[in-house]
């Protein structure tokens, strides 16, 4: 049982090295299922990369368009939002689902980011949300993932630091991390 774990722990860090040469070739969509346990199963998806962009440009012309209506003239301009500015270039998630119904989801939203145009691989960054003692609906160790387009909107409230119904926590994907995810699915 263990060494089919680490088999597939090991099969998740390539997965997520071929997902970076993915973003370079221009796939855009990939699924995965793997089952870990008898009673537990790893659902990583990643979202089409041009809703990023197509999100973006919404999000300036409705700013424009407010502007224009409120006030008859664009008064500034439009600030970059925080997922423009952090180079993302993938959204995806990662839950794991228990098989019983009784049981909430738990998981994460991995992003990869590129620091630089010269960065032909970028960085896998990890995204969970849970919420804030404003609205506590699940125990405080509870991080779940956001789907798209909810996502977005998440993101720049919490890479904004405002305070809000959930929390955003952010970090990079590393072996510890990695190590700790593998530990809450067998708790």
């Amino acid at each position: 049982m263990m060494t089919s774990c680490l088999q597939n722990f090991k099969e998740l860090q390539y997965l997520l090295d071929f997902m970076k040469l993915c973003g370079n070739i221009g796939w855009v969509w990939l699924k995965i299922n793997m089952y870990l346990a008898e009673c537990l199963r790893i659902n990583i998806s990643f979202y089409p990369s041009s809703d990023i962009q197509a999100t973006i440009e919404r999000r300036k012309n409705r700013i424009l368009e407010n502007q224009e209506e409120k006030y008859g003239f664009v008064i500034n301009e439009v600030e970059s939002a925080f997922i423009e500015k952090d180079n993302v270039i993938f959204i995806g998630q990662v839950t794991a689902d228990p098989f019983s119904n009784n049981v909430q989801v738990w998981g994460y939203n991995l992003l990869l980011r590129k620091s630089g145009p010269e960065d032909l691989y970028g960085e896998w960054w990890v995204v969970w949300f849970d919420d804030s003692a404003f609205a506590r609906r699940y125990p405080h160790e509870y991080h779940y993932p956001l789907g798209i387009p909810e996502f977005y909107q998440e993101y720049e409230i919490g890479r904004g630091h405002v305070m809000h119904t959930r929390t955003m926590g952010i970090n990079t994907l590393s072996n510890e991390g990695l190590d700790k995810i593998m530990e809450k699915l067998f708790e």
